[in-house]
């Protein structure tokens, strides 16, 4: 038995969908997993103690502003595996991981010793209430520097599988992670344990993480050599090269996701990180379908880029941005009309009052949706640099706007500077897209966005209508909510928002592989 050669669009249009659907489906079950331990966590610690919690994990590697500490090497690790992958060059794929390996250990040390430093003058820099608590954000601050040392290094592992689009595997680790953690968190909470022992749970999962990557690294590439000679000055100027202007922008991002905290702890007490952590938790949650569309886009358009492929990179812009708007738009509008009922069941009645910021983070979602495929192409054919002076444009807009708004508005104020920051910079990426691509702005409209809008009206006023009728009070009945107006969204979107061919290819996707004797 043999399989039949499908050509290649076909094959790389089924690595894509494949990558996609995979990213999607273990996006959702991490996303129920992570909102129950959230809701868990709050309702358990108390509204000051997860406040401390999540300003300490706003310095952290993992999910903070020393996330910067991987100097953009995870994004040259996959954009230069995925070079090299198209080339077919596995000596070349060695020297990349070794050379990143080599640095992220040294950075993994810096980042350490930063926190080891917070640690100290953290409790003299923020509105910290009690002598008990300041002491648990100094202890958190040990455990996360801990976690530097091992968090950093497996991204050179995780960029690896990244670039060889290895994306069941990568999330195989993430979805494992995710359940023992849910575990973890249950059996210390419930116990009585505090705020320090779900840091540890936090940084043990990170480090359960790294060790993933780096076992299905070496499954998924036998050949893969690690070692201190296959470091080189040549191998290491091109990724330099890229991984500079990626930590350019790395900087912007964290910058970007983190200041909105720092700046409410240092204005207000931090006990109102509790209710910015809800909506921004729910914002996030709503861009779950970015994720899954854009992880597999930047080796994809490197490695297309690397094949010469400039008619296959337009219909990866139009498409993938088509997909990404058909499947943000509902998650999105759902949030924000159910914004108030859903925090109430999921978190209780005495944080309903952020179900205002909630809708204003969710409008920033629907802004970020029709440029994040533009943004991520870009990232894959080398544009780092402009990408990366875009980032930071924006990063200063969103700062100034921010301070100057947080003292008379609040929490609404830092999202309104996001909101804003992002607002001026989104038609930038999508320009620059359209120009390399020689696409015009109106083909990339009527093609990719217009389809998708008529839609997703049509859906936000069939839940709305549903949502007044039912008046959902329980996360069972706002799913429900969600259901007529759902239906309704697929089949106009598979009908009228996508062409034959496309649901054709949609179905080959979907269908296995035949073979012939």
């Amino acid at each position: 038995m043999t399989t039949v050669d499908l050509p290649p669009e076909i094959a790389h249009g089924r690595r894509v969908f494949r990558n996609t659907l995979i990213s999607g489906v273990v996006g959702v079950l991490s996303l129920l997993i992570n909102f129950f331990v959230v809701a868990f966590a709050i309702r358990t610690l108390g509204m000051t103690s997860y406040g401390v919690f999540v300003l300490a994990l706003s310095f952290s590697v993992s999910a903070g502003y020393l996330s910067i500490s991987d100097l953009g090497l995870q994004a040259g690790v996959s954009r230069f595996i995925a070079d090299a992958d198209g080339r077919g060059d596995r000596e070349r794929m060695s020297q990349v991981v070794s050379s990143a390996l080599a640095i992220l250990l040294g950075t993994g040390v810096c980042a350490a010793l930063v926190l080891l430093v917070l640690a100290v003058v953290a409790s003299h820099l923020f509105h910290v209430p009690t002598e008990s608590l300041r002491t648990a954000l100094g202890l958190l601050f040990v455990l996360f520097a801990g976690e530097a040392l091992f968090s950093l290094p497996g991204l050179a592992f995780y960029g690896l599988l990244q670039g060889l689009q290895r994306y069941g595997r990568i999330k195989a680790v993430d979805m494992s992670r995710q359940l023992l953690y849910a575990v973890a968190v249950v059996a210390v909470l419930g116990t009585g344990h505090g705020v320090i022992a779900f840091g540890a749970v936090t940084v043990a999962g990170s480090l359960f993480s790294a060790l993933g990557y780096a076992l299905m690294a070496r499954l998924s590439c036998p050949e893969l050599r690690i070692s201190p000679h296959l470091i080189s000055r040549a191998g290491l100027r091109p990724l330099a090269g890229f991984s500079g202007w990626a930590f350019v922008a790395a900087i912007s991002g964290v910058i970007w996701a983190q200041m909105d905290k720092v700046i409410l702890a240092t204005a207000a007490p931090v006990r109102v990180l509790t209710g910015y952590d809800i909506a921004n938790r729910l914002q996030s949650a709503a861009s779950y379908p970015l994720s899954f569309t854009t992880q597999a886009v930047v080796p994809a358009a490197a490695n297309l880029s690397a094949m010469e492929s400039t008619v296959r990179l337009r219909a990866l812009l139009i498409r993938g941005t088509r997909y990404t708007l058909a499947l943000a738009f509902p998650a999105t509008l759902a949030a924000m009309i159910l914004a108030r009922p859903l925090i109430i069941a999921w978190v209780g009645g005495q944080y309903a009052y952020m179900s205002g910021p909630t809708e204003l983070f969710l409008v920033y979602q629907l802004v970020i949706s029709s440029a994040t495929i533009a943004h991520t192409i870009l990232i894959g054919l080398g544009r780092v640099r402009t990408v990366a002076l875009y980032a930071t444009a924006a990063t200063g807009i969103n700062l100034v706007i921010s301070i100057a708004l947080v003292h008379p508005l609040g929490i609404s104020g830092v999202i309104i500077g996001t909101l804003v920051g992002f607002g001026i910079t989104a038609p930038l990426y999508i320009r620059l897209a359209l120009n390399l691509l020689s696409m015009g702005i109106g083909q990339f409209v009527r093609e990719a966005i217009l389809p998708v809008v008529v839609w997703a009206l049509v859906f936000a006023a069939l839940l709305a209508a549903t949502a007044w009728f039912i008046q959902p009070a329980q996360l069972i009945t706002i799913a429900a909510c969600c259901i007529p107006a759902g239906i309704v969204y697929v089949l106009g979107v598979a009908r009228f928002a996508m062409s034959a061919e496309e649901r054709g290819s949609l179905f080959g996707f979907l269908r296995p592989v035949r073979r012939v004797p």
